[in-house]
Parts: C-alpha cells; structure tokens; sequence
C-alpha cells in the first residue's frame, strides 16, 4: 500500500499499465509514443544491451523470434525486412528462432525492426537467456491452453457426430438432427476462432505481405470446410463436417506443440547465463566490502570469491590456493588447481579455497561470451540445403495449392460427393514442415553436442565437409606440442651478461604472442626499454635498444656474423638466437614438450586412413625428432606462413580435401588455403576469429570426435531428408486419390515432423565419445 501511494502521489499510475506491456520502458517515452510503438526505449542512446549493437551503418540487432513454424516463415521475416529502407543484411535460424539484423541506425531505428516483424504476426525480443525463456514459456502455455479447448471439444463434436452417423442409418428426426448440429456448431465454433486462430492470423500477416507461408493452405482448409458445415446446419441440407474440422485442428496443435517441445531441446541457453547476478567486492587482504551487481564491475576491480561460489567475472588471482570446477568452459568436471597468478574464468564454480582476483575482463569480453558469440554466429550460418529450403518455400505452397485446385476440380467431375473432402486431405498432408526441418535440427542438435565436449563450430557448413577430409596438416609448437616452453639452458657468447640479456630478450618477446614467448617471462629482473618492435610471424621480433638494432628469432631470420656461431649445438633443444646485427649474444636452449594427447589422436586418425602433415616454423632437429616420435610423414621444419600456404594449395589442387590444426599467427595463411580450418585452444583471438572450428580444451582428441560427429551428421541428415522426401512424394497422391481421410492427413503431418526432430535429438549426445584420462588441461578460448 506504501508503495502504491508512492507511485499515485508522483503522477506515475502510468507505471501498471506499462509494466505489463513492456519492460524496461518507464521513463522513456510517453504513453502515447508507446501505444504508437511499444519498443521505443531501443531508439534511446541511453539503453544499452549487449544484442544491439550501434555502429552507424554497421548497427545491428539480434533478436529471439517466437512463431516460426516453417522455412516459408524465415523467407517472409527476411524479405519484408530487406524492403525496409536501411536494413542490410538478415540471418535468421528456424530452429533456434534467433534473428541478427545488420542496418543503418541513420536510416533505419531499431524499434521499427521490431515492430516491422511484430506486424508479420511474430514475437520478438532482444536476445537475452531470460526473456527468451519468458516468451517461450508464455508462448507454450497459450498452446496448450488451444490443444486443451481442441482436445475437448474433438471429443465432445465427436460424441454428435457419432449420433449423427448412427441416426443416418437408423432414422433421426429433422429436429433432433438439426438440434446436434447446431451443439456441434457452437463447440466447432470455439475450436476454429480460439484453438486455430493462430494459423489465420499467420496467414492473414503473410497474404498481406503478398507471401505465402504453410498456414495459408492450412486456414483454407479449415475455414472452407467449417464454412460448409455452417451452411449445412443453417440450409438443413448436405453433410456437415464439424468432428474432422476439429480433429485435423486438434492434430495440427498436437503437431506444433509436440515439435516446440523438442526443439526447446535445442534452444542453447547462452553459457553467459551461468554468471552469478553479484560479486563482492574485496581489498588486498581479503576483507569483504560490499555486494554489488556483476555489471556493475570495472576492470582492475577486487572481487572475493568463497568456496563454492561462483566467479562472477574473468579474474587474475591475486592470492588464495584452490581447486576450481571450470566444466562451464571446457566441459571436464574435474576440478584444476589454481594460484596466485592464474586466471579463473567467469561463471567456473569455487571449491574449497578462497580467492582474492583482480577483474581483468568484463562479461561481454569474458571467455563466456566469446563462446556465446561464436556458437551464435555459426548458427545463423545456413547450409545450402537450408537456403534452398528457404527459396523454394513459396513456390512449394503455391504448387500445393494449384494441386489441390486441380484435385478439387478432377474429383467434382468424377465423384463430386467426396472433392471436398480429398481436397481438403491433400491440403493438409502436404505441409513441408519435416522437410524444411531436416537439415536446420540435424545441424544444430550436431553443433550443441561438438559444443558440450568444447567443441566450437563458427561455420556449420564445414561440417558435412568433414567427413570428405584425405589429409590433415599439423602445427608444430602449440598444436602438437604443449606451446608451454622454458628455458633450459642459455650460451652467453656476446659481450653482456646473462641477465642483461634475459631482459632484452624479454623485452622483445614481450611483443610477440608466440607461445615460446612466454619462456622468456619467467624471472626478469632487469626492466630494459624498446624503442620500437616489429614481429615476423614464425621468424621472430626485432627492436631497438641503446641505438642498437637487436634481433631474436630463429637462424634465418636473426642476422649475426656466421663465424659466431657454435660448431657444436645441442640438438636436443630448440635454439632461440639473440643478436645484433655485428654481434651474436646468446643462444636460448628452448624445450617444448608433446601434449598427452597427441600420440593417440595421431594414432586414431592415422586408423582412419587419413594423411598426416606437419608443417612448423621450428628450424631445429626437434622437429624431426617429433615426427618420428609421432609417426607423422612427411613433415618440414623452417616453415614460413607463405609456405604453409603454397603446401596447403598444392594439395587442394591435387584434389585432396584438407583440415588444417594450428594455433599460432603464422598458421592463418595456411588455415585459409585449406578447406576446413581448426584453431586449438590458447590461440590468440586474431586467430581464432579466422577458423572454421575452434578446441576450448587442449586435448586433440577432440579432432577425432569432430570427425565422428561429423559421420553421424551424415547418416542422420541422410535419413531426416529421405523420410521427409518419401513422407511427401507419397502422401500427396495418396491423399488425392482419396485414401487419406483429412484427420489422418493431420496425423500424417505431425508424425512426419516429429520423427525429423526426434531423430536430430540424437546428435546432442556424444556418450562415450570423450576419453577419460588426462584432458591435457584447461584453457579458455581467447588465451
């Protein structure tokens, strides 16, 4: 009562009409702009969401789309949107019902976006976990609350209709006939204007759009056969035909509500999701501060976590010993020891320690939502049975309705009794829904199974190109190998000492992402200063320091007097040269042990009949010593990115089909020549950004079980587009010629698309595929 008084007093009873209209609006627009157009507020330079994005003519906005019931619903979103002045360019998944929307914020704003797809008929929103589980859930509910008042009232028009039938054979009065009737009318009535009125109004949003989507031939079909029966029951003449225009309506509703379920199965909640809604605050020594919002949280912020909490942001730990669970990342439920120093990523659970971090990246820069922006991405990438899909739509149903007029007029010459009713059968078997959910269901069941053992997929078409893979190339140092080097020995040949040089050579590493780079990190104690550096990516860094040019990298790219250099080198390390340009200072011994995993998966593949590759900037016998080791031929060292290219090339135009695995800079030439790229984890972003597929976890093994999900892919795409091309070949003449009554026709159709979804909703599970053992460690995806 206190806070309604509040409220009346300052003028804002305003505020219960438009809370339940819209959120996020108080205060934003006046009630008449938001009766005009309730998503006004997005216009406002002030709201700020992660889905919209304004960047002038490269704005865009991704949208959670309700409603879409076909391919036939995606093409018509997209084409009214593209006549819209502005837009640009439109991506919308069916079986995720997500939309991102590319458009000129000068020409066009984002609450007319909206509000255009709002007019087709559709729920939209901006795409955020909870709304979209909001709108799903509401969306569900109405449904069932239709296939409820259908489901009744079948049974009870049926009751009539059974009366009616016995009474035609064994004598009923015009009185008690025309008295069921006209019960069934009214319970008949309900069903159509109530349980239906979904399909009318999609097509009523369509054929004023001049489109036509599965629900125009659909709404034909009932509302032609209830209108005949109203003339029927008012005329007292004819047949009428309430009980099979509720029970097609009931099997249709059956039909929609059975395949919303399944594909919530697939509706991805965003990984973001798992991020606590509130941190706490800590000084240096630990002392809790205060709880605040997690988006509220700054860079360079102290956060607590406790044990058992969980990291509400990607923190550096400044201090505290633990084990940490981050399957949210990497899909391995054992928890991985973290200290002073690591990194703990956002939305990973505390064990028992307690941590003290410092925020060094906000939840829309977090590991997670990287994730969340390539798993996204990729599914609103469509393959080209999906386009095709799309294309054909409108034709598919015009077709539909041609061929029903031509049966209608067929069965009016010869049996005029029984045209309406085959009619009506041919109607409503024909619906393409299980064709034009095949490919989109079978794709992204595959993707959310790849994702659920750290599996990324950025372009789902490479996915049937897998299984065409005759040769895999293999970075060297960070693939193969663990790309954690250190230092194993140091010849100081030059004038400096030891120290001085570990600290140039830090100091140009420094600049360089490579993961040797890293080795020269540890214990520097001495800050020098480089004017300026330059990176040769798979060759080194050079730099200026003290006036002199100073160079590190390996042989051929470090320039030094040749008579400096040792006759008698270690061949069991990698050599790192440090140089000027007059004088060789030192030679760093580099180690880089193999990954875990890489000897089985070289094994695995090698089973496969596949040829392996590797190719690696590494001028030293460490190569070969890992080639051998892994039984990998052929193999070359002193590799440049243009050579990992031309080698890529040269085989492409043999006609193999190749898979390139890499991680570094100089593996993003190689990776675009070749036809499927995959990026290993702690790859820099420049890299990632650049693959087809991306590893969250260090364990190759993931290669092989990319592969088999992609031979499953096959097998049930394969068997989703036959029963969909053999359900509609088959059933449309057998509804036209009259052997296919019009409820079972509705069965027909909602059997046919549920056996599609169920089917795809095998590939969500890869149970057994992942290999218990050591995972060779967790990494998050950006490094």
């Amino acid at each position: 009562m206190a806070v309604a008084s509040t409220i009346a007093e300052c003028g804002l009873e305003n505020f219960y009409h438009l809370r339940d209209r819209a959120q996020n609006q108080v205060g934003l627009q006046s009630e008449l702009d938001i009766d005009k157009n309730p998503y006004l507020y997005l216009d406002n330079a002030n709201f700020k969401h992660d889905s919209l994005i304004r960047e002038g003519s490269s704005s865009s906005i991704s949208l959670s789309l309700i409603g879409l019931n076909c391919a036939a619903c995606v093409w018509l979103i997209e084409k009214y949107l593209l006549r819209q002045s502005g837009v640009n360019r439109v991506k919308i998944n069916q079986v995720s019902q997500q939309a991102i929307i590319e458009f000129d914020q000068s020409l066009v704003k984002p609450s007319q976006i909206v509000q255009a797809i709002v007019s087709l008929g559709y729920q939209a929103s901006l795409d955020r976990g909870s709304e979209r589980t909001r709108l799903i859930k509401q969306e569900q509910k109405k449904s069932l609350m239709r296939l409820g008042v259908a489901a009744i009232g079948m049974m009870q028009v049926g009751m009539y209709a059974i009366a009616l039938h016995a009474g035609s054979l064994q004598g009923i009065s015009d009185i008690e006939r025309d008295l069921m009737r006209h019960a069934a009318l009214m319970i008949c009535t309900l069903i159509v204007f109530y349980s239906a009125r979904p399909f009318f109004q999609s097509a009523w949003s369509a054929l004023k759009h001049r489109s036509l989507v599965m629900d125009v031939p659909v709404s034909i079909a009932i509302l032609t056969a209830y209108s005949a029966s109203l003339w029927s029951t008012f005329s007292g003449t004819g047949e009428v035909y309430f009980d099979s225009v509720a029970m097609f309506t009931f099997f249709l509703l059956l039909s929609r509500y059975l395949e919303s379920q399944a594909r919530t199965k697939l509706d991805i909640q965003p990984v973001q999701s798992l991020i606590p809604d509130t941190a706490v605050l800590s000084n240096p020594q630990g002392e809790a501060l205060q709880e605040v919002a997690t988006t509220q949280l700054v860079v360079g912020d102290l956060v607590l976590v406790e044990p058992g909490a969980a990291v509400p942001a990607d923190i550096k730990i400044l201090s505290g010993v633990g084990e940490v669970n981050e399957s949210v990342l990497s899909g391995e439920f054992s928890p991985v020891p973290r200290k002073a120093g690591d990194e703990l990523v956002a939305g990973s659970t505390n064990g028992e320690g307690r941590f003290v971090g410092e925020v060094v990246r906000l939840n829309q820069d977090s590991s997670l939502a990287l994730i969340d922006r390539l798993y996204e991405g990729a599914l609103r990438i469509r393959s080209a049975s999906e386009e095709l899909a799309d294309r054909t739509a409108g034709w598919f149903i015009a077709l539909v309705l041609s061929a029903a007029l031509i049966t209608y007029i067929l069965w009016l010459i010869f049996d005029p009794e029984k045209a309406f009713w085959v009619t009506l059968s041919v109607l409503v078997v024909s619906c393409p829904c299980a064709l034009s959910l095949a490919t989109p269901t079978s794709i992204t069941a595959a993707m959310f199974g790849l994702r659920s053992q750290g599996i990324l997929v950025r372009n789902p078409k490479v996915l049937d190109q897998l299984r065409k893979v005759t040769d895999v190339i293999f970075d060297k140092t960070g693939t193969l190998t663990e790309g954690r080097a250190s230092i194993q020995r140091i010849d100081v040949l030059g004038s400096l000492s030891e120290q001085t040089c570990r600290s140039i050579a830090a100091a140009l590493e420094s600049y360089s992402s490579h993961p040797f780079a890293k080795a020269f990190m540890v214990n520097n104690a001495e800050q020098v200063t480089i004017n300026y550096a330059k990176v040769v990516p798979g060759a080194g860094v050079e730099g200026e320091w003290q006036g002199r040019l100073v160079q590190i990298g390996n042989r051929s790219f470090v320039r030094f007097p040749a008579k400096s250099e040792p006759e008698n080198m270690s061949s069991d390390y990698i050599p790192i040269y440090l140089a000027t340009e007059f004088e060789l200072l030192a030679i760093f011994y580099i180690e880089d042990p193999l990954r875990t995993s890489a000897s089985q998966t070289i094994n695995e593949l090698s089973a496969r009949g596949l040829r392996l590759h590797m190719l690696s900037g590494d001028p030293s016998q460490q190569c070969q010593r890992v080639a051998e080791e892994l039984g990998i031929s052929p193999w070359r060292n002193h590799c440049s990115a243009a050579s990992k290219l031309e080698y890529a090339e040269v085989l492409k135009n043999q006609g193999r089909s190749v898979l390139f695995v890499g991680d570094g800079i100089n593996d993003v030439p190689g990776m675009a020549a070749a036809n499927i790229s995959l990026v290993v984890a702690q790859a820099p972003d420049i890299v990632q950004s650049r693959a087809d597929i991306g590893l969250v976890v260090s364990d190759l093994r993931l290669v092989n079980q990319l592969l088999d999900q992609s031979h499953r892919l096959s097998i049930v795409l394969r068997q989703n587009i036959a029963w969909a091309i053999v359900y509609n070949i088959s059933a449309i003449p057998a509804a036209a010629l009259g052997f296919v009554a019009p409820w079972l026709a509705a069965i027909g159709m909602s059997f046919s698309s549920t056996v599609v979804v169920l089917n795809a909703l095998r590939l969500k599970r890869l149970g057994g595929m992942r290999n218990k053992g050591n995972m060779g460690g967790t990494a998050s995806l950006n490094g």
